[in-house]
């Protein structure tokens, strides 16, 4: 019985690292329109240059916008625009969004 509890109480702390939490920061709108093919082109540019970053792509009628990247401070944010102007122009736009970040990241920023 006792093995099984301490299984359960590991499988409970690794699912609780793994959990995303939503806080507020910046992301970055790439772009804008009706085309859904050139949105997902875009996407796909974005995912093979930067394969580590998240992309979101969101119908809001009748325009599909990319977003891109969780960034925590406006300067991140601006430091990544700067980089992926030579891919997508000058056009892109910085926002404030809801966030995803590792739960366990925000506990240990939190620590003293």
């Amino acid at each position: 019985m006792d093995k099984l509890v301490d299984k359960q109480i590991e499988l409970n702390k690794e699912a609780l690292k793994n959990r995303t939490v939503l806080e507020p920061g910046y992301r970055i709108v790439v772009i804008s329109t009706n085309k859904r093919d050139l949105a997902l082109e875009a996407k796909t540019k974005l995912m093979k240059q930067y394969p580590d970053q998240k992309s979101y792509l969101y119908y809001q009628s009748p325009n599909f916008k990319l977003q891109f990247g969780n960034f925590k401070t406006y300067k991140d944010a601006e430091l990544m625009k700067k980089e992926m102007s030579t891919l997508f122009g000058e056009n892109l736009l910085i926002i404030p969004a809801q966030i995803e970040v590792k739960a366990d990241k925000q506990e240990n920023e939190n620590r003293p």
